[in-house]
């Protein structure tokens, strides 16, 4: 139910984002932003709910794939959400909401490895693929979020960089809407 609460809040923000858009108004920061980041308590919610004590006896094998992966995420991240991001000209609130795009993407994305691999742990091969769908459809949001911070400053201008980061945005939409398919026919 969370998670479905905050997939719709992203939706009224693409939806706020499409009239600003439409209207000729600077996108960002804006009331889409509010949507946005709102999603981003309704699914970590969501996420933190589905997870159970099991996950906490994952094997050290698990465990340490699974964090140097994240490791290696977390700094390529920092490095091109954050340091790169950064833009000297751009508002405080602006560079603010991109840090707390990046973070809370990232923070999503932790939350799905987890399931992930709590799943392939405890719960069978069955539930892996609905959570690595949805793992992969978070890192695509994840790391369309980071190219927009990078590129915000021209991100209208429809350039290759502009154009990647929508693809992924799409891309995360699509895999979101496979995942749950998945997970629904696993359930019922």
């Amino acid at each position: 139910m969370y998670v479905t609460i905050g997939l719709g809040l992203w939706l009224l923000g693409d939806i706020f984002w499409c009239v600003y858009i439409g209207n000729g108004l600077e996108p960002f920061p804006s009331i889409a932003d509010l949507w946005y980041l709102l999603g981003y308590v309704f699914l970590g919610i969501g996420f933190v709910m589905t997870r159970n004590e099991e996950s906490q006896k994952l094997s050290k094998k698990l465990k340490l794939s699974g964090l140097a992966f994240l490791a290696i995420i977390s700094m390529l991240v920092i490095y091109f959400g954050i340091f790169q991001a950064y833009d000297a000209e751009a508002s405080f609130m602006a560079n603010a909401i991109n840090l707390i795009y990046g973070g809370s993407d990232l923070f999503l994305l932790y939350l799905l490895a987890l399931l992930c691999m709590q799943a392939v742990e405890y719960r069978g091969a069955k539930f892996f693929w609905p959570w690595a769908i949805l793992g992969l459809a978070m890192f695509s949001m994840l790391a369309g979020d980071v190219i927009y911070a990078m590129v915000s400053n021209v991100y209208t201008s429809g350039a290759n960089m502009e154009v990647l980061a929508d693809i992924l945005f799409g891309v995360s939409y699509i895999l979101f809407a496979f995942g749950f398919v998945r997970m629904n026919r696993i359930i019922s």
